[in-house]
């Protein structure tokens, strides 16, 4: 019940481990390594579906048919794994030997086949051997001497000397290091939401990329202003941010076909909700599905329409006195108390 962060119906519980979650996954570092592995990967797996389906001297045409899904589930399974345990995991190369009638991947097929029971052994919820060996590296390490930028890592050194804000918030009591069970309640939750939901919601946008064509060439071409000449070079974080009509069809098919459609919380206190009053400790269920698809929010919620999300925004901000220090306060997160802003219609 006090574990991770999907299912954690201890709010003070839920709360610890959120900071140290959002607080590793919003890191430059993180953010850069995502990248990176993203591009190494994907040409991975352009490999294996060039070998195939598309090289010269495969004859049957159903060779050229695939079950895509699959795929994406080793996809992300090698994604995930790596950027949270920094434990390199080779499921793609372990999928491709099972397709693959004589060639097989370019990776000991030992390795492939130790890292396919690693999969498993993780999704398991058994990670006490990794999270003993990443300490024991850590505390190998020199302080003046780089760490691994995964996940695992990075919330082994929060609250720890490896951690820049060290010493910055008073409370050590909120503010202390992770147990290794804390640990693998939220690296667990990170590999769980990562792949599975991450797989179908690939395989989700494939599906609607196809019904509808408008869609399909209107980000093709967004993708084609992005890139200009060069299709084959890795993407970066700056195209990311520019490739607005393509983050619109993400967020639209997340909408229209939620992978998760409800989500369990615990009331901590009595409260009137839908003017009904609950008792402490009753567990209450969100249906994202019903606010996905609620007249009141959404116009045509059953309509596929990725334009939806490009609406501009309507208004300027900015501070009243950019002079001014930020206004905080700092326990288990650092909270803005105070930000005077002036707004006005964009021109």
């Amino acid at each position: 019940m006090g574990k991770g962060l999907f299912l954690n119906q201890d709010y003070k519980s839920w709360r610890y481990n959120r900071h140290f979650f959002t607080q590793a996954i919003l890191s430059p570092k993180f953010s850069n390594e995502a990248v990176h592995l993203a591009n190494k990967l994907f040409n991975e797996l352009e490999s294996y579906w060039d070998k195939l389906y598309l090289k010269e001297g495969v004859i049957k045409e159903n060779r050229k048919k695939m079950d895509i899904s699959p795929w994406f589930n080793q996809f992300t399974n090698d994604m995930i794994i790596t950027l949270l345990t920094g434990e390199r995991s080779y499921t793609m190369a372990g999928y491709f030997n099972e397709l693959s009638d004589d060639e097989k991947a370019e990776r000991p097929s030992a390795l492939v086949d130790e890292t396919v029971k690693f999969v498993h052994a993780i999704r398991k919820h058994l990670m006490d051997a990794i999270i003993k060996r990443r300490r024991q590296e850590i505390e190998n390490t020199p302080l003046d001497k780089p760490l691994q930028n995964d996940m695992l890592t990075s919330i082994i050194t929060a609250n720890t000397p490896r951690d820049i804000n060290y010493n910055k918030i008073g409370d050590k009591e909120v503010m202390r290091p992770m147990t290794d069970p804390e640990l693998r309640g939220i690296i667990f939750d990170g590999i769980v939401a990562g792949t599975d939901s991450t797989a179908n919601t690939i395989s989700f946008i494939i599906y609607y990329l196809a019904h509808y064509p408008d869609v399909k060439k209107k980000m093709l071409n967004e993708i084609d202003r992005i890139f200009q000449d060069d299709k084959t070079r890795p993407i970066t974080e700056n195209d990311i941010h520019n490739l607005k009509y393509c983050e619109a069809i993400v967020k639209e098919v997340s909408r229209i076909f939620s992978v998760v459609n409800s989500l369990p919380r615990c009331l901590e206190n009595p409260d009137e909700i839908g003017g009904y009053q609950w008792q402490a400790e009753t567990i209450i269920r969100i249906n994202i599905d019903a606010i996905h698809h609620n007249e009141e929010y959404w116009e045509e919620p059953d309509k596929f329409n990725p334009d939806r999300w490009m609406v501009e925004e309507k208004y300027e901000i900015d501070l009243v006195d950019k002079e001014a220090p930020l206004k905080t306060e700092s326990g288990i997160l650092t909270a803005c108390t105070e930000l005077l802003v002036e707004i006005k219609l964009r021109n």
